[in-house]
């Protein structure tokens, strides 16, 4: 008892205690990358050893098969996207919130557009109403992470959340995303 339940994606409670106390998550700003980007950024990373006693537990837990299948979910989604080839239900989107507005972008059409961009660091530009906004892309066309950096909106006020398309529609479904058509 007096458990509380949170919304990742309202970034609040939504039952219990800090519901009720209208309590809210503090947002941080993160990149999403690659264990092998991660260390060749950070070449010192120490890891520390897993605790093997609680190995046998998550033998048969891979979450895998279920991000196999793109348009299968295991709980009803409300209201849920339309289905289609050129925008799977769990298609990997990036949503860019800056002070005054927002953008959702999925990660195939920024790795094609760093790509468009011919840059070497494989870095392209958007803006997002007055602010400039930069990703840069590492990694292959479908498994890409992305760093996202803006010289015009404070890193602590820029909002980077990485999320599929069915989750955050069903919180957000007057968003839409850049572009599709040139995916």
């Amino acid at each position: 008892g007096g458990e509380s339940l949170w919304s990742q994606l309202l970034m609040r409670a939504v039952t219990g205690s800090d519901a009720a106390d209208h309590l809210t998550i503090q947002p941080l700003h993160y990149d999403l990358i690659t264990w092998e980007e991660w260390t060749r950024l950070h070449p010192d990373t120490l890891v520390l050893n897993r605790d093997m006693s609680m190995a046998g537990r998550y033998q048969e837990a891979s979450p895998k098969p279920y991000f196999e299948v793109q348009n299968e979910l295991r709980f009803p989604v409300s209201p849920k996207p339309t289905i289609s080839k050129a925008l799977p239900l769990k298609t990997p989107i990036v949503v860019v919130q800056t002070p005054t507005s927002r953008r959702l972008y999925t990660l195939r059409y920024l790795a094609n557009k760093a790509r468009e961009s011919q840059s070497a660091s494989r870095t392209w530009t958007d803006a997002i109403g007055d602010d400039e906004i930069h990703f840069q892309i590492v990694g292959a066309r479908d498994d890409v992470s992305v760093v996202v950096t803006s010289p015009t909106v404070d890193s602590s006020k820029l909002l980077v959340t990485h999320v599929f398309w069915f989750a955050w529609h069903a919180m957000n479904p007057d968003d839409s995303l850049v572009d599709l058509q040139s995916e």
